[in-house]
């Protein structure tokens, strides 16, 4: 006999208890992850919009969407988010009345990454997973080094921005796009080498 055709009561009395089991195996490292993963896809949400756009259903609503990432970060909800949050602002600086000042666009993109990365954590450990302080530092520290690299790159692009440039814009535009190009080509070389070194 399925449980699907016991009554409702015992249904729900079912779901239930495998809630509180589940709570009871849940462990602060496990849960911190998924909190984390909330916290910075929700913060993401919010900037992307305007400072008007926090009132009414908007705030829950973004709470909502934020909470599905956290509770399958393994699933397609983490780059639906962060789409979202993309594609909203993208709007916003589409339209000049509404076009976001660049600290918030930078802060964006930090926020954004702390999702990225935290719901890849959140993908290989279970709730109830026993993770070492080590693992956790590591991944903050390196998620603090990318962040703070981020942020004084934005800080070097908003100084230039700032000032008078010798010849077109085009050029610095490639020189920027050529620069993101080799982080990522170095950045996957020592994948590679790391990955190889430790095979062998």
């Amino acid at each position: 006999m399925s449980w699907r055709q016991y009554p409702p009561v015992e249904r729900v009395g079912y779901h239930l208890a495998r809630v509180r089991a589940w709570g009871r195996r849940a462990t602060v490292p496990g849960l911190s992850v998924r909190a984390a993963v909330w916290l910075a896809g929700l913060a993401g949400l919010l900037l992307a919009m305007p400072w008007s756009g926090w009132l009414g259903p908007v705030l829950p609503v973004a709470a909502g969407l934020a909470l599905l990432p956290a509770v399958a970060p393994g699933g397609g909800w983490v780059a639906a988010v962060q789409l979202l949050a993309i594609g909203t602002v993208a709007v916003r600086v589409a339209t000049p009345a509404t076009d976001p000042p660049l600290p918030v666009l930078l802060l964006l993109g930090a926020v954004l990454y702390a999702h990225h990365t935290a719901a890849a954590l959140a993908a290989q450990l279970r709730t109830d997973a026993v993770v070492p302080a080590a693992v956790l530092r590591h991944w903050a520290g390196r998620a603090g080094l990318v962040v703070a690299g981020s942020a004084l790159l934005g800080l070097a692009i908003a100084v230039l921005a700032g000032s008078a440039r010798p010849g077109p814009d085009t050029g610095y535009l490639a020189a920027g796009a050529a620069a993101a190009v080799g982080v990522v080509a170095v950045a996957t070389w020592l994948r590679h080498r790391r990955s190889a070194g430790s095979g062998g």
